[in-house]
Protein backbone atom coordinates (compact mmCIF):
# COMPACT_ATOMS: atom_id res chain seq x y z
CA UNK A 1 0.00 0.00 0.00
CA UNK A 2 3.40 2.08 0.26
CA UNK A 3 2.26 4.33 -3.10
CA UNK A 4 -1.17 4.00 -2.98
CA UNK A 5 -2.61 7.40 -2.67
CA UNK A 6 -4.66 7.63 0.18
CA UNK A 7 -0.99 5.93 2.05
CA UNK A 8 0.56 8.88 0.42
CA UNK A 9 -1.32 11.49 1.97
CA UNK A 10 -1.17 10.06 5.30
CA UNK A 11 2.16 10.48 4.90
CA UNK A 12 2.95 13.83 3.95
CA UNK A 13 0.31 15.16 6.45
CA UNK A 14 2.20 13.09 9.37
CA UNK A 15 5.54 14.85 7.94
CA UNK A 16 4.17 18.38 7.88
CA UNK A 17 2.31 18.01 11.17
CA UNK A 18 -1.23 18.11 9.82
CA UNK A 19 -2.63 15.43 11.95
CA UNK A 20 -0.51 16.72 15.10
CA UNK A 21 0.97 14.24 17.52
CA UNK A 22 0.03 10.66 16.86
CA UNK A 23 -1.17 8.44 19.82
CA UNK A 24 -3.14 5.80 18.09
CA UNK A 25 -2.82 3.64 14.45
CA UNK A 26 -5.34 0.87 14.13
CA UNK A 27 -5.54 -1.77 11.19
CA UNK A 28 -7.84 -4.63 10.37
CA UNK A 29 -6.92 -6.82 7.60
CA UNK A 30 -9.34 -9.94 7.27
CA UNK A 31 -10.03 -13.00 4.98
CA UNK A 32 -13.23 -14.36 4.28
CA UNK A 33 -14.42 -17.83 5.73
CA UNK A 34 -15.57 -19.06 2.38
CA UNK A 35 -11.76 -19.75 1.30
CA UNK A 36 -10.72 -21.65 4.94
CA UNK A 37 -8.66 -24.02 3.37
CA UNK A 38 -7.15 -22.33 0.94
CA UNK A 39 -5.38 -20.23 3.54
CA UNK A 40 -4.06 -23.06 5.39
CA UNK A 41 -2.40 -23.97 2.12
CA UNK A 42 -0.77 -20.94 1.20
CA UNK A 43 0.18 -20.28 5.05
CA UNK A 44 2.59 -23.42 6.00
CA UNK A 45 5.07 -21.21 8.04
CA UNK A 46 4.95 -20.07 11.78
CA UNK A 47 2.52 -17.03 12.18
CA UNK A 48 -0.09 -17.97 9.70
CA UNK A 49 -2.70 -15.25 9.15
CA UNK A 50 -0.57 -12.92 11.39
CA UNK A 51 2.83 -13.22 9.23
CA UNK A 52 0.59 -13.51 6.15
CA UNK A 53 -1.72 -10.53 6.14
CA UNK A 54 -0.58 -7.96 8.97
CA UNK A 55 2.98 -7.26 7.36
CA UNK A 56 0.85 -4.66 5.25
CA UNK A 57 -0.19 -2.82 7.91
CA UNK A 58 2.63 -3.17 9.96
CA UNK A 59 4.43 -1.43 7.28
CA UNK A 60 2.71 1.96 6.98
CA UNK A 61 2.77 1.82 11.53
CA UNK A 62 6.75 1.93 11.18
CA UNK A 63 6.65 4.45 8.46
CA UNK A 64 5.11 7.12 10.64
CA UNK A 65 6.04 5.87 14.44
CA UNK A 66 9.13 4.02 14.08
CA UNK A 67 10.24 0.83 15.63
CA UNK A 68 7.83 0.05 18.98
CA UNK A 69 9.27 -0.39 22.03
CA UNK A 70 7.31 -3.42 22.89
CA UNK A 71 4.81 -6.13 20.81
CA UNK A 72 2.79 -8.31 22.68
CA UNK A 73 1.49 -11.18 20.10
CA UNK A 74 -2.37 -12.94 20.30
CA UNK A 75 -2.59 -15.54 18.06
CA UNK A 76 -4.95 -17.76 18.58
CA UNK A 77 -7.24 -20.75 16.86
CA UNK A 78 -10.93 -20.12 17.04
CA UNK A 79 -12.29 -21.74 14.01
CA UNK A 80 -14.17 -24.77 14.08
CA UNK A 81 -16.11 -26.79 11.43
CA UNK A 82 -18.44 -29.94 12.18
CA UNK A 83 -16.00 -32.19 10.29
CA UNK A 84 -13.45 -30.89 12.36
CA UNK A 85 -14.72 -31.49 15.95
CA UNK A 86 -13.88 -29.35 19.17
CA UNK A 87 -10.54 -29.19 18.73
CA UNK A 88 -8.81 -26.81 16.79
CA UNK A 89 -7.84 -27.01 13.03
CA UNK A 90 -4.61 -28.42 12.56
CA UNK A 91 -2.07 -27.15 9.46
CA UNK A 92 -1.63 -30.30 7.24
CA UNK A 93 1.65 -31.22 6.58
CA UNK A 94 3.01 -30.89 2.98
CA UNK A 95 6.88 -31.57 3.30
CA UNK A 96 7.16 -27.82 2.59
CA UNK A 97 10.73 -26.04 4.26
CA UNK A 98 10.06 -24.22 7.36
CA UNK A 99 6.48 -25.42 7.80
CA UNK A 100 4.51 -25.49 10.38
CA UNK A 101 2.48 -28.51 10.03
CA UNK A 102 0.10 -30.29 12.74
CA UNK A 103 0.07 -27.27 14.44
CA UNK A 104 -3.36 -25.65 15.32
CA UNK A 105 -3.79 -23.25 12.67
CA UNK A 106 -3.62 -19.45 13.81
CA UNK A 107 -7.31 -18.18 12.31
CA UNK A 108 -8.04 -15.29 14.64
CA UNK A 109 -4.99 -13.04 15.64
CA UNK A 110 -4.56 -9.83 17.13
CA UNK A 111 -0.83 -7.67 18.27
CA UNK A 112 -0.53 -5.01 20.40
CA UNK A 113 2.64 -2.24 19.66
CA UNK A 114 3.52 0.37 22.08
CA UNK A 115 6.14 3.34 21.70
CA UNK A 116 6.85 5.91 24.55
CA UNK A 117 3.92 7.87 23.29
CA UNK A 118 1.77 5.90 20.96
CA UNK A 119 -0.45 2.68 20.77
CA UNK A 120 -0.85 0.31 17.56
CA UNK A 121 -3.19 -2.35 17.07
CA UNK A 122 -3.12 -4.66 14.24
CA UNK A 123 -5.79 -7.66 13.11
CA UNK A 124 -6.17 -10.60 11.04
CA UNK A 125 -8.72 -13.42 11.22
CA UNK A 126 -9.12 -16.07 8.56
CA UNK A 127 -12.64 -16.58 9.11
CA UNK A 128 -14.26 -13.31 8.61
CA UNK A 129 -17.88 -13.24 7.13
CA UNK A 130 -17.87 -9.90 4.99
CA UNK A 131 -14.07 -8.96 5.25
CA UNK A 132 -13.22 -5.64 6.95
CA UNK A 133 -10.34 -3.80 5.79
CA UNK A 134 -8.87 -0.34 6.87
CA UNK A 135 -6.24 1.42 8.61
CA UNK A 136 -7.10 4.61 10.89
CA UNK A 137 -4.43 7.10 12.21
CA UNK A 138 -5.39 9.64 15.24
CA UNK A 139 -3.22 12.36 16.34
CA UNK A 140 -4.14 15.19 18.25
CA UNK A 141 -5.28 17.42 15.61
CA UNK A 142 -6.77 15.24 13.10
CA UNK A 143 -8.01 11.65 12.51
CA UNK A 144 -7.45 10.05 9.05
CA UNK A 145 -8.80 6.23 8.43
CA UNK A 146 -8.37 4.41 5.41
CA UNK A 147 -10.88 2.11 3.97
CA UNK A 148 -10.29 0.05 2.16
CA UNK A 149 -6.30 -0.33 2.15
CA UNK A 150 -5.98 -0.42 -1.69
CA UNK A 151 -8.62 1.55 -1.99
CA UNK A 152 -8.88 5.06 -3.30
CA UNK A 153 -10.58 6.84 -0.49
CA UNK A 154 -9.71 8.82 2.83
CA UNK A 155 -12.07 9.86 5.68
CA UNK A 156 -10.60 12.88 6.94
CA UNK A 157 -10.81 14.96 10.16
CA UNK A 158 -9.28 18.22 10.96
CA UNK A 159 -9.83 20.25 13.72
CA UNK A 160 -8.76 23.05 11.89
CA UNK A 161 -8.94 23.78 8.63
CA UNK A 162 -5.75 24.23 6.14
CA UNK A 163 -5.84 25.64 2.21
CA UNK A 164 -5.93 22.35 1.54
CA UNK A 165 -8.60 20.96 3.72
CA UNK A 166 -11.53 22.09 5.81
CA UNK A 167 -12.51 21.62 9.07
CA UNK A 168 -14.03 18.80 9.84
CA UNK A 169 -14.98 15.40 8.77
CA UNK A 170 -14.23 15.11 4.91
CA UNK A 171 -13.83 12.43 1.93
CA UNK A 172 -10.81 12.71 -0.04
CA UNK A 173 -10.64 10.95 -2.97
CA UNK A 174 -8.14 10.66 -5.42
CA UNK A 175 -9.07 8.82 -8.45
CA UNK A 176 -8.24 5.83 -10.22
CA UNK A 177 -4.49 4.50 -10.31
CA UNK A 178 -3.12 1.75 -11.30
CA UNK A 179 -1.87 -1.11 -7.86
CA UNK A 180 2.17 -1.80 -7.99
CA UNK A 181 3.16 0.53 -10.90
CA UNK A 182 4.46 3.14 -8.89
CA UNK A 183 6.46 0.62 -7.38
CA UNK A 184 8.46 -0.68 -10.51
CA UNK A 185 8.90 2.89 -11.14
CA UNK A 186 10.69 3.91 -7.68
CA UNK A 187 12.46 0.35 -8.53
CA UNK A 188 13.66 1.17 -11.68
CA UNK A 189 14.52 4.95 -10.88
CA UNK A 190 16.99 3.58 -7.47
CA UNK A 191 18.12 0.61 -10.12
CA UNK A 192 19.11 3.86 -12.48
CA UNK A 193 20.94 5.81 -9.39
CA UNK A 194 18.28 8.63 -10.07
CA UNK A 195 17.10 8.94 -6.77
CA UNK A 196 16.93 6.79 -3.21
CA UNK A 197 14.05 4.88 -2.61
CA UNK A 198 11.54 6.32 -0.81
CA UNK A 199 11.41 3.69 1.75
CA UNK A 200 15.04 2.44 2.91
CA UNK A 201 16.94 -1.06 3.55
CA UNK A 202 16.89 0.40 7.29
CA UNK A 203 13.06 0.90 7.19
CA UNK A 204 12.06 -2.38 5.91
CA UNK A 205 14.73 -4.58 8.51
CA UNK A 206 12.62 -2.72 11.33
CA UNK A 207 9.31 -3.91 9.57
CA UNK A 208 10.34 -7.38 9.31
CA UNK A 209 11.85 -7.53 12.66
CA UNK A 210 8.12 -5.96 13.78
CA UNK A 211 6.23 -8.53 11.94
CA UNK A 212 8.09 -11.71 13.33
CA UNK A 213 8.06 -10.04 17.13
CA UNK A 214 3.89 -9.95 16.46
Amino acid sequence: FRNSPPFQLLFRLAREHTLGDIFNVRGRIGKPKANYNRWMESMPYPGHIMFEMCGHLIDPMVALLGRPRRVTPFLRSDHRRPESGEGPILLPGRNTPGEDAERPFIDNSLAVFEWDRALGVVESAGMEVGATRRFEVLGTRGTLVIEPPGGTQTRLFLEEATAEFCQDWQMVDSGPWTPFAQDLRDLAAAIRGERAPQFGPVHDFIVQETLLRA
